[in-house]
C-alpha cells in the first residue's frame, strides 16, 4: 500500500517513503500517463499520483489539492 501524504508533515518525508515503497514493490506500479495540459483538476484529484510525460525529465507527479507537484522536489508542475 502506498503511504498517504496526510501522514507526513513534510512532503520530502512522504516522497522518500513513497519512492522507497515503489522501489521495493514486488510488481511494477503502472501510473496513468498525462501531459501537463491534460492533467485533471488538482482540486478534484487531491493525493492522486500520475506520470507526467512532457516534463524535461518525465516523472511521477501528485496533486496536493491545489497544484500538481513533482514527487522528486515538490515543485509545481
Amino acid at each position: 500500500m502506498l503511504p498517504s501524504p496526510e501522514m507526513y508533515v513534510d512532503w520530502r518525508e512522504w516522497a522518500s517513503a513513497l519512492l522507497s515503497n515503489l522501489l521495493s514493490a514486488p510488481e511494477p506500479l503502472r501510473l496513468q500517463p498525462f501531459t501537463t495540459a491534460k492533467l485533471p483538476s488538482a482540486l478534484r484529484s487531491k493525493y492522486m499520483l500520475v506520470y507526467c510525460t512532457d516534463l524535461v525529465t518525465p516523472q511521477p507527479v501528485y496533486s496536493d489539492g491545489v497544484d500538481w507537484r513533482r514527487v522528486t522536489d515538490g515543485s509545481i508542475v
